[in-house]
């Protein structure tokens, strides 16, 4: 596969603090995966496994050695690798996807989680608020327990590729329904995901100024966030801006498939191709 045909990205929105409850009754016989990493994924440090039950950050200390700050719940140093705000550089961690929207020592681990800790800059680019690098995790298991329905809605002409998520997302656990984009009316509070531009729900998205996307549609192609237009399709994922609870509240995703006609076939099949590995592809393809 020609990767210089792609750009694939996790997506961020802003941020919205929310604080979630959490049913005491979490099974601690089961497993979570823990991953360490730099860059969104680019770079995999450590990937192990521990115990259910415990708090995120109990899991972290049980693979790694760690430093934290501000009375204990903020995470400074993982493996000798430190904060550094002078480069705007930091830990964040998400679960199944999903940047967590409370602190480490709050979070329960379920069975099957998959934790990663991600060492990233933070400020210049868009804010990374659910990401790519484990999918399908947010649509199989969800945050917090919570799993949400996955709608796919699709232009007539991508109606295989759409086919085909929905065929990869329901082997892995996922409840799927499929819509062609302009006869779908029902309500958004699911997981969407978008192949092409002709729902209007696409559009409010790409023309919002104010939702924080590494890559929009313009014309005959696409244009990245610092403004390089080329020809390419992109993924990207975002945590729904149509949650009346915020962009932040660990609920549902949004993921947007789109681009030259040309290439939008190769995107999906990158993605689906991915496993448990993911990389993202930040240049302009062919620019022009």
């Amino acid at each position: 596969m020609d990767v210089q045909r792609l750009a694939i990205a996790g997506v961020a929105i802003a941020l919205v603090a929310i604080l979630l409850y959490y049913h005491p009754s979490v099974q601690d016989n089961g497993r979570v995966t823990v991953i360490i990493s730099m860059d969104y994924g680019k770079q995999t440090l450590l990937v192990k496994e521990t115990r259910s039950g415990i708090s995120a950050l109990e899991a972290l200390k049980h693979i790694a050695n760690v430093s934290t700050a501000y009375g204990g719940g903020f995470v400074k140093g993982i493996n000798g690798i430190y904060s550094d705000p002078s480069q705007k550089k930091d830990w964040f961690y998400y679960i199944n996807g999903y940047l967590a929207n409370v602190g480490a020592s709050k979070y329960i681990l379920r069975d099957g989680d998959v934790m990663r800790w991600d060492y990233h800059k933070w400020g210049e680019e868009p804010f990374v608020t659910a990401e790519l690098m484990d999918f399908p995790h947010m649509f199989t298991k969800g945050y917090g327990g919570n799993v949400k329905d996955t709608v796919i809605l699709y232009d007539y002409k991508y109606k295989k590729e759409a086919e085909n998520i929905g065929k990869f997302l329901t082997q892995k656990g996922a409840y799927v329904k499929i819509f062609e984009a302009k006869r779908y009316d029902g309500n958004y509070n699911k997981n969407i995901i978008l192949i092409g531009t002709e729902s209007k729900i696409f559009w409010k998205i790409n023309n919002n100024t104010e939702v924080d996307l590494p890559y929009r549609v313009k014309g005959e192609g696409i244009v990245d966030w610092q403004g390089r237009f080329s020809r390419g399709a992109f993924a990207e994922i975002l945590q729904s801006p149509l949650n009346p609870k915020g962009n932040w509240a660990c609920e549902n995703v949004m993921l947007i498939i789109a681009g030259s006609d040309e290439y939008l076939d190769d995107c999906v099949d990158a993605l689906l191709k991915h496993h448990d590995s993911f990389w993202i592809y930040r240049g302009p393809t062919n620019e022009t």
